[in-house]
């Protein structure tokens, strides 16, 4: 029998409005922001703080407000933190989750640990693997493919970039290491119009550091093309990466933050995803100069590229985007 659970919810400034008082542990959300408040039976809703990532340790994995069909899940494991790094679904509709644990309790080295949980669409379990047996500490990206693969694009001890290709069943099919330099921060992972991964992070070698963008093999986990890439004054430094997608000619989209010395602004590239050459590129940043993170980018059925992140400083008149 599937038990969904039916949150509670309004917009934020219903909530506002109303000021109600949740019952001890009762949750409300805002379904405008996303956010979650839990009651503690005599605290107004105004006055309640915004729960965060983890709930008694554990990391809730997706919250959906439209019905039918809605449902909650929490992965993770009961210690002191657990972070979602990554989501995608199948070609059946099944949802893939990718966690990180810190805490080392489970891993002899004392690092943290990923996880890869598969969930139906009723959001039951189907099943759940630790990457742990390699010494995996932190997974950054995660995506399938159209024969429902998964890849995990992860950080090894001692700052190895590692490429996981895990069938449907959740067994791995191959494990590569990419590491050129003294070391590599993965940051995230694609599949292109042709069934092989793309991933996007940022090496460290002294006096050279920079981002780099590598397309593998999908069959045996092989480089097939390897390029780093620098800002528009041709410095390696400063440049963070983000995100990664590919459109409908295959080409790739990269977004991340970069520091022009004063500030970071947001910094978007377009590359021929057939030999990672630069179409344009584009920094947006403020005119007063707070600092702009780039995190997660997606791209439409017409190509348009959608970019979300953070902002440091105080939201005002003031704050004018420019390109």
């Amino acid at each position: 029998m599937t038990t969904r659970i039916k949150l509670r919810r309004d917009t934020a400034a219903n909530w506002l409005l109303a000021n109600p008082i949740l019952s001890a542990g009762e949750p409300g959300l805002e379904t405008d922001t996303r956010k979650m408040k839990y009651g503690d039976g005599t605290t107004k809703w105004r006055d309640l703080e915004y729960a965060n990532s983890k709930i008694n340790g554990r990391t809730p994995i997706e919250v959906t407000t439209q019905d039918p069909g809605s449902w909650v899940n929490i992965i993770g494991r009961p210690r002191n933190s657990s972070a979602v790094t990554g989501i995608a679904y199948d070609t059946q509709g099944n949802v893939i989750a990718l966690n990180i644990n810190p805490d080392g309790s489970k891993n002899t080295g004392g690092d943290g640990f990923t996880t890869v949980t598969k969930f139906d669409t009723e959001g039951n379990v189907l099943w759940q693997s630790d990457l742990m047996g390699y010494w995996y500490t932190d997974g950054f990206g995660l995506a399938t493919d159209s024969d429902d693969n998964i890849y995990v694009n992860m950080g090894q001890d001692g700052y190895i970039g590692v490429l996981l290709k895990i069938d449907m069943d959740g067994n791995i099919v191959w494990a590569e290491g990419y590491s050129h330099y003294s070391a590599d921060y993965p940051a995230s992972v694609a599949v292109d119009n042709n069934g092989h991964p793309i991933i996007h992070g940022y090496s460290y070698d002294p006096g050279s550091e920079g981002a780099y963008v590598l397309r593998l093999n999908k069959a045996t986990g092989d480089v097939m093309l390897n390029m780093r890439y620098w800002d528009d004054n041709q410095q390696w430094a400063g440049i963070t990466p983000q995100g990664l997608a590919i459109d409908s000619d295959n080409n790739v989209i990269i977004c991340g933050s970069h520091y022009n010395g004063d500030h970071y602004d947001l910094h978007i590239q377009k590359l021929n995803g057939n030999n990672f050459t630069k179409i344009w590129s584009k920094r947006i940043d403020t005119v007063d100069y707070h600092n702009m993170y780039g995190g997660g980018i997606a791209v439409d059925g017409a190509d348009n590229i959608y970019i979300n992140g953070t902002f440091r400083g105080q939201v005002g008149p003031n704050n004018v985007y420019r390109t």
